[in-house]
């Protein structure tokens, strides 16, 4: 009942504060526990045909030349349907339990997954992406019309991009921390590695994802779909988990999907063209 009243008091309280926006990428403080967006132009979120195809068939699908011309057709449709954005808040801990829980200075606390535990955690990052609805929206009118092909290579093209976009998360995040001369961990979501569902709802009370368009519904679904959610942990200790894929981590050892990052070819990081909206913290 704490952590839940906790949770309210904080929204209310950021609410109240959600007042005055800076453009520009500098920021007058790396502590800032309010929720800073991004926007990005669709040509920066880049992609390969092998990785559209990997989530269309899974890693071991072989394209013919019929097939490569219609994903590389899709990946030209998809960048001009997406909206590519993300939400990010960065929030100190004041306390680690020795099972695991870490209690941030708000009073919300988060059960860290195993490979995160770590007595020198300092902040936890709050992130979620979105490439909006056309995407989606394209996608179900294709199917309406008996376009099943051009459906799944389009929403797999919606799933390799978002999949970028988070990449960039990540990066920014790592850029940071880095400043502060700080490490971050592996990136970990509700619903993966046996995080419950129901940490949506603890995520988005850390970050304001209708920043960028993003609701949960009553079963802690995203809308729009083509939407990811996750936490990121800072310490002042080098973690051996930073720069490892998700893949490499995750317990599921015979998904179709599994890869490592080197075979992912995510783009790095270019901040210089994307709009980042800073929005006060409150004290």
């Amino acid at each position: 009942m704490v952590i839940v009243r906790a949770n309210r008091l904080y929204q209310d309280k950021l609410k109240r504060n959600f007042i005055m926006k800076e453009f520009g990428h500098s920021q007058k403080r790396f502590i800032n526990t309010s929720s800073t967006v991004v926007h990005f132009a669709p040509d920066e979120i880049i992609t390969t045909s092998q990785q559209v195809c990997r989530y269309a068939g899974g890693i071991g699908y072989k394209m013919n030349s019929d097939t490569a011309n219609l994903v590389s057709k899709t990946l030209q449709q998809a960048r001009q349907l997406i909206t590519p954005a993300l939400v990010y808040a960065i929030h100190p801990a004041s306390e680690r339990l020795a099972d695991g829980t870490l209690i941030l200075q708000s009073g919300i606390s988060l059960v860290l997954p195993p490979h995160e535990r770590d007595v020198h955690t300092r902040y936890i990052a709050a992130v979620v992406c979105t490439l909006g609805k056309a995407l989606e929206i394209t996608c179900r009118q294709f199917a309406k019309q008996s376009k099943f092909l051009e459906s799944t290579f389009l929403d797999a093209a919606g799933v390799a991009l978002l999949e970028v976009l988070s990449e960039k998360a990540y990066e920014l995040i790592s850029q940071k921390a880095r400043k502060e001369k700080l490490y971050i961990g592996c990136r970990f979501a509700p619903g993966c590695a046996g995080r419950p569902m129901s940490n949506q709802t603890l995520l988005f009370n850390l970050v304001d994802g209708a920043a960028i368009g993003v609701q949960l519904n009553d079963r802690w679904i995203m809308k729009p779909s083509k939407s990811l959610s996750f936490f990121i942990r800072l310490t002042d200790h080098k973690t051996p988990f930073r720069g490892i894929y998700k893949c490499e981590i995750c317990s599921v050892t015979d998904c179709s999907f599994r890869i490592r990052r080197a075979q992912a070819s995510s783009p790095r990081l270019t901040l210089g063209t994307a709009a980042e909206i800073g929005m006060n913290s409150f004290k």
